[in-house]
């Protein structure tokens, strides 16, 4: 194949795989967000996903502006330790 062949191959494949990968990825972080405790979850989606401020958060849910940290604190370590996971297997299946 000549390079401008290759080129053009390598255009249409990769932006192909990266769609699977983001996929894989975004569904594995979802499975994590689900995997969290009914309240830390709340949490977590109103404000990571839905954009809610801590204070409104914790009106809405009345528990104090504290509580909302703690519980969004708590999500990021968990989060963070399962992909931390899912990071060190791709690297030894490679």
């Amino acid at each position: 194949m000549e390079e401008s062949e290759l080129t053009v191959f390598s255009d249409l494949t990769v932006p192909v795989v990266m769609e699977d990968y983001k996929s894989e990825k975004l569904e594995f972080l979802q499975k994590i967000i689900e995997s969290l405790p009914e309240r830390r979850q709340l949490v977590f989606k109103l404000h990571r996903l839905e954009g809610f401020s801590y204070a409104e958060i914790a009106e809405l849910m009345q528990i104090s502006v504290r509580t909302v940290e703690d519980h969004l604190s708590k999500s990021m370590q968990f989060i963070h330790s399962q992909a931390k996971q899912l990071i060190d297997l791709d690297l030894t299946e490679a």
